[in-house]
């Protein structure tokens, strides 16, 4: 059982960090293998630990990652409401939910120019 725990761990959370090296931009070649290599050293390192420390880092390095998220969420939640409010504009006026950035001309400031169009 702990096994599978283990293989499904590492199918789950090895995407998390390539496509956060992607977001930070730093997808080369080289680090890709960084990334790989730092992953199999991980490997080798909680196959020959006591399963309580493997456990026990492992609980660190999800409450670090759920940390991270909370912060995001909180950061993000004042344009999560304004969009909420749009799209329930659009519901109560039985029209098609469709953002349109024009009309939210402060959140223009991160987006992209091809989307606002």
């Amino acid at each position: 059982m702990i096994l599978l725990f283990a293989f499904t761990t590492i199918i789950a959370s090895y995407p998390y960090a390539e496509s956060g090296m992607i977001y930070l931009g730093l997808g080369s070649a080289r680090r890709w293998a960084v990334l790989r290599g730092a992953v199999m050293v991980i490997l080798l390192w909680g196959a020959v630990q006591a399963v309580a420390v493997v456990f026990n880092i492992a609980a660190l390095a999800i409450g670090i990652m759920a940390v991270t998220n909370l912060v995001a969420i909180l950061a993000l939640s004042s344009i999560v409401v304004t969009l909420a409010r749009d799209f329930m504009a659009h519901r109560k006026a039985a029209t098609v939910p469709e953002f349109q950035i024009r009309a939210h001309p402060s959140m223009a400031k991160g987006v992209e120019a091809d989307i606002r169009a």
